[in-house]
């Protein structure tokens, strides 16, 4: 695998369905995580291994529990995916790949723009009309520029299928 089909290049387009995988990042991120607690565990066992007990070492089940919960919960996070379904003409959300959160017709779909986030990073953001929070949904996973080439590839394959979609839902 690669870095860009990890992170960056997470959908799957057929006549049916586009279903986008947004937060591939948190991939590499629970990875080094993982790696991390690893060396760290191995560093405090090599300091301690002549006073280490097993009392010793059940009273740190709390900070082992904790810091595998962390990586469960990153990785179930990861499956977080968005659905267009275009016979049902309806986007939704769903959270861990499991729980439906947010549902937009494609009638009220105002518009899909790229926005500059805190990083300044761009996503993409599904914007809904008659909303009075003007509340959004993110799409894609953060590009450097608009016209990078993970973001060029995303306009060329999942925004040109989305566009359809709600072209024909227009009509």
């Amino acid at each position: 695998m690669t870095y860009s089909s990890i992170v960056q290049r997470r959908w799957k387009i057929t006549p049916e369905k586009v279903i986008i995988y947004p937060y591939g990042v948190l991939y590499l991120i629970s990875a080094s995580l993982a790696v991390t607690r690893s060396v760290w565990f191995a560093f405090i066992g090599y300091l301690s291994k002549d006073t280490l007990t097993i009392d010793d070492v059940l009273d740190l089940w709390p900070l082992y529990f904790i810091f595998t919960s962390v990586l469960v919960l990153l990785w179930v996070f990861v499956r977080t995916a968005i659905i267009f379904d275009r016979p049902a003409q309806m986007m939704y959300k769903k959270l861990f790949g499991l729980i439906k959160t947010t549902q937009i017709r494609f009638d009220q779909v105002q518009a899909i723009v790229p926005v500059m986030n805190v990083r300044a990073a761009y996503q993409y953001r599904v914007f809904a009309k008659n909303r009075p929070d003007n509340t959004f949904t993110i799409i894609s996973s953060p590009y450097l520029t608009e016209q990078s080439l993970h973001a060029v590839r995303f306009q060329q394959h999942v925004l040109a299928a989305l566009q359809q979609f709600l072209k024909l839902a227009k009509q």
